[in-house]
């Protein structure tokens, strides 16, 4: 089972042919290690966190500096500074790097034979509408 889903992996976002890139520079510029790398590695200074240059722009890292940042929102409930900068913050990323995420599951989810990569792009494609609405359209 798990050597299956490690094929269906590789053939739905690594390739070599008919594959999904997860990295956004590939979305929004055509080309892998594109501006996109730039703007996230001035969001990970922020938050202080270092990916190897590589993945800066991977929507898994993507996604993992938004839980940080959402995070570390619920924990400033005291301080309104805090909270009115870390939620800018958030708005601010979700815009710049993790609203392109919804595109890529389209993509992936209309490639996918897999019931599991199937679900779960399904899934995390609901996730992020709710996220959308909390950080973009309500603001």
């Amino acid at each position: 089972m798990i050597e299956q889903l490690a094929i269906e992996y590789c053939q739905l976002m690594i390739g070599p042919h008919g594959h999904i890139p997860p990295h956004q520079s590939v979305w929004s510029e055509g080309q892998f290690q594109g501006k996109t790398v730039v703007s996230m590695q001035q969001y990970l200074e922020v938050v202080g966190e270092q990916v190897d240059s590589t993945m800066r722009d991977h929507l898994g890292v993507q996604l993992g500096v938004m839980g940080m940042v959402v995070d570390e929102l619920s924990g400033s409930l005291e301080d309104d500074t805090r909270r009115n900068d870390l939620a800018e913050l958030a708005r601010s990323f979700f815009g710049d790097h993790v609203a392109w995420i919804e595109q890529f599951l389209v993509r992936a989810g209309e490639s996918t034979a897999s019931k599991f990569y199937g679900r779960l792009i399904a899934v995390t494609r609901e996730f992020l509408a709710e996220e959308r609405r909390e950080w973009l359209e309500e603001s």
